[in-house]
């Protein structure tokens, strides 16, 4: 399934995200700029500046628009306001009723709810599914088509029906759009001791923000890195990002215009770094500058890379103000460079291929499976367990009598693969068998791992040394 961030999502919308330039020079001339100098203005920048040869025939209209429209879909003649929504969207603000979603048979399942939001306000919740907007079914209609009913101007309001599994309840709700500042990273310790951060954007704030969260996480075992629907942002967020891996040298190799010589951008070494070992996920929606950190990363073998081929935007785009002096002058912004993996392989229109390809959805669920089976190397697996949805207890058997004075909590980990641990107690049953009671049911369309850690003893103080681990599959 796929997974939006409810803002700019649509195709075109999200293609429009995708076209996040990279960095943003300041360039001022001194003399005034009436339309025909504009126009003659934008020629000779785009003579001067664009990363591939134009044909003459293209420079000789009197529209700005009709030229730039004639060059790659990343160059565009902007207005103040747009440039100032590609800003908002870099910096992960946008208006809307603040949620996260994907689509399902169903309609659209909301996945997160982002503190202070319209939706958040008006007690819309994870797991609930949006079934009709403004009386509107959106289960026979497309992503882009919902999304776009969603959406709207600041201080309006949209009505939504939501269904709400976990209790089989219709719920309509009139919704406030708002500003929405979505966290730049989010992160947490998944189960097995594992770092979870999640990138969402390339902005000013993206390496401090890094930083901080590995602080909070504290001493794991093992990161997860994701890059999963990161658009880009700025190149010297990248060159700062691509620095979180140690052995990471250069960042990218840039081909700018009319030359052959290919120039080296160095990642920025940061003063906190990734030290145990580290998974990225990447899928077709993370470009730009998400694809200058994965392609780094992977031709440095800094980590392995799990998903599918990026979108393959390999081009910068830079910002020239058309007017002197005046920050609120229209804007062109220019493809005025490709660039490449640091081993000078293509990104533009290719992508980064994966390490390990894995199904769509799956990219979480495999890296977090792959970073399990490598810190509990030495466990014996012992197979797969069907449950059905809302399951909460299990018992474990031994094949001795077990000291059970000599077990504790930490003996026994039930963790969601792809997520955290699931809190549990214990009550022995007999002197070789324990039941575990879950704190939350399973979910559907789930899987989980139950962990029986070498801890403990048996009756006859033996130790117990092997540990053990069964596979969980909700159906």
């Amino acid at each position: 399934m796929t997974r939006y961030i409810e803002k700019m999502q649509a195709v075109k919308l999200t293609i429009v995200f995708v076209l996040c330039f990279l960095a943003i020079p300041s360039f001022v001339f001194a003399e005034s700029v009436e339309e025909q100098q504009k126009l003659d203005m934008v020629k000779h920048l785009i003579e001067t500046f664009y990363y591939e040869p134009v044909d003459g025939d293209v420079l000789e209209s009197d529209s700005i628009s009709e030229i730039v429209g004639q060059l790659d879909p990343y160059s565009e003649y902007l207005s103040y306001e747009d440039y100032t929504r590609l800003v908002d969207s870099i910096a992960q603000e946008f208006v809307g009723i603040g949620v996260e979603i994907e689509q399902v048979d169903d309609g659209l399942a909301i996945i997160n709810v982002f503190d202070g939001g319209g939706a958040d306000e008006a007690g819309v919740q994870p797991g609930d599914i949006i079934i009709g907007v403004e009386g509107v079914t959106v289960n026979d209609v497309s992503l882009e088509e919902a999304l776009l009913h969603i959406q709207g101007e600041e201080g309006t309001k949209v009505q939504l029906d939501l269904y709400r599994p976990k209790d089989e309840t219709f719920i309509e709700l009139v919704i406030e759009r708002k500003v929405v500042s979505v966290p730049v990273v989010t992160a947490e310790t998944l189960g097995g001791n594992i770092g979870y951060i999640g990138l969402h954007s390339f902005s000013e704030e993206s390496a401090s923000e890094v930083k901080q969260a590995l602080t909070e996480l504290g001493e794991v075992d093992q990161y997860i890195f994701d890059l999963r629907y990161n658009a880009g942002g700025y190149l010297g967020a990248a060159q700062d990002v691509a620095g979180f891996f140690p052995s990471v040298g250069h960042a990218l190799q840039i081909k700018e215009h009319d030359t052959e010589q290919l120039m080296s951008l160095w990642a920025i070494t940061q003063d906190q770094l990734f030290e145990q070992p580290v998974s990225v996920l990447i899928n077709e929606y993370s470009a730009s500058a998400s694809e200058i950190v994965a392609a780094a990363v992977k031709d440095y073998q800094a980590a392995p890379v799990f998903g599918q081929t990026s979108f393959g935007k390999g081009t910068m785009q830079e910002l020239f103000h058309l007017e002197p002096y005046n920050e609120e002058s229209d804007i062109l912004r220019l493809t005025t460079a490709e660039f490449l993996s640091p081993a000078g392989k293509t990104i533009n229109q290719v992508g980064v291929t994966p390490t390990v390809e894995t199904e769509v959805g799956r990219e979480l669920t495999t890296a977090h499976e792959t970073s399990l089976d490598n810190i509990y190397q030495d466990y014996h697996g012992l197979g797969e367990l069907t449950r059905q949805v809302d399951t909460t207890t299990f018992s474990v058997a031994f094949s001795i009598p077990i000291d059970w004075e000599s077990i504790t909590e930490s003996t026994f980990e039930f963790m969601e693969v792809g997520g955290q641990s699931v809190p549990l107690s214990y009550d022995p049953i007999s002197e070789t068998e324990i039941g575990i009671e879950l704190e939350q049911p399973l979910e559907e369309n789930r899987s989980y791992r139950l962990y029986v850690h070498p801890e403990g003893e048996s009756e006859q103080g033996v130790s117990i040394e092997s540990g053990y681990y069964v596979s969980v599959e909700v159906n």
